[in-house]
């Protein structure tokens, strides 16, 4: 697997769950899809869901982990 590859099997439990976390909380992940460029690494990106704007990973360069970290990040921040 490449430094920008795809995710592992193993991830998608771990990113169904995240998906739920992050919806009751206002957040959609989104997976890239097409092929992978320069600005379009392949991962995750955060979008906030109200105002339809990305919160993190602008280039999908998120892993799931990376994910998780930002979501309770934002969890945090709105208190």
């Amino acid at each position: 697997m490449s430094e920008y590859g795809t995710m592992a099997p193993s991830e998608k439990p771990a990113l169904n769950r995240l998906r739920i976390r992050a919806k009751k909380h206002g957040l959609r992940i989104e997976k890239a899809r097409g092929q992978q460029h320069l600005n379009q690494r392949g991962r995750l990106h955060l979008i906030e869901s109200r105002n339809n704007t990305v919160f993190a990973g602008i280039d999908y360069e998120l892993t799931v982990a990376q994910a998780a970290y930002w979501i309770e990040r934002y969890i945090a921040e709105q208190g």
